[in-house]
């Protein structure tokens, strides 16, 4: 009825039939005879509300494809599937996520369990996981580098948590270009432009080359000729 009232049976739109809603047709709602729109034609927002769930689906077989909880998560669905899921704490992912232009992290932890992987490279060559036990930084091809490019800093292998205690390391010097293996925070070994630095005693099996210096001990030994 022209004046309003209430509709007691259907309204049937042929294809290409629009209805309009609002003083300038803002709303528009219509079938072109393969497609439905509802479009929002103004400068304001299309709300669709509801005081419970809202679904998306497929009419026929009853496939989800997206729902809306209300103070609650949001689902999305890949072949009636649950994919993505929101949560209180942000969101899961069930299976792979896939991105096209990396992931930045602003705060918090990347977290994974035990045999959980990091894998670098086509062929996955570079991977970094922990086994329950031991942890590993594991290479199959070609080289493993480890670089610091800031002028004048260390490269530190150390045996324990960096938080000061008496650790075995390997440091490897960025102002003297010197490899120094350290036994309990003392250097032992340096490594120097002309050879390297011994601090302590040499144990060795066998001496190979020429001996040259001054021996300050009393020390036994078979003098040999030059060609022996």
């Amino acid at each position: 009825p022209l004046a309003g009232g209430d509709m007691v049976g259907p309204t049937t739109h042929g294809d290409d039939v629009h209805s309009y809603w609002g003083n300038s047709n803002d709303l528009d709602i219509f079938h072109d005879s393969n497609n439905s729109y509802i479009n929002e034609r103004g400068t304001g927002f299309l709300f669709i509300t509801s005081g419970e769930q809202i679904r998306l689906g497929n009419s026929v077989s009853g496939e989800k494809f997206a729902r809306f909880f209300n103070n609650a998560q949001v689902e999305l669905f890949y072949d009636n599937t649950l994919r993505f899921e929101t949560t209180s704490a942000g969101a899961t992912v069930t299976g792979q996520l896939t991105v096209s232009n990396g992931i930045e992290m602003i705060a918090g932890n990347f977290n994974a369990g035990d045999n959980e992987r990091i894998r670098l490279g086509n062929s996955a060559d570079l991977q970094i996981y922990h086994d329950g036990t031991n942890s590993y930084l594991e290479n199959n091809t070609g080289d493993l580098y480890i670089r610091s490019n800031f002028q004048d800093r260390d490269i530190i292998l150390q045996s324990d948590n960096g938080g000061g205690g008496i650790a075995t390391y390997i440091q490897i010097d960025g102002s003297t270009g010197s490899v120094n293996l350290n036994h309990y925070g003392s250097t032992k070994l340096q490594t120097t432009s002309t050879g390297v630095t011994i601090t302590g005693a040499a144990t060795a099996t066998t001496f190979l080359g020429d001996l040259n210096g001054t021996i300050n001990t009393a020390t036994t030994a078979v003098t040999q000729a030059n060609a022996i």
